[in-house]
């Protein structure tokens, strides 16, 4: 998976996050917190944060987000 995969997949899931009535702003800030050392860690190791997203995707999508 690329960089651009990647920040796409953050983008989308901000985006989710921030339609989920069940939040709120202490849990959104933790996800912007989250897309931030997102950043970060693709900028050092692209395959480290592709397998932190997928295992995220999958913690979420058991939530139901």
């Amino acid at each position: 998976m690329g960089q651009d995969n990647i920040k796409f997949l953050l983008e989308k899931l901000n985006q989710e996050l921030a339609l989920a009535d069940n939040l709120d702003e202490d849990t959104l800030e933790l996800a912007r917190q989250l897309e931030r050392e997102m950043e970060q860690l693709i900028e050092r190791s692209e395959p480290v944060a592709e397998r932190i997203l997928r295992e995220l995707i999958a913690v979420l999508g058991r939530m139901g987000i």
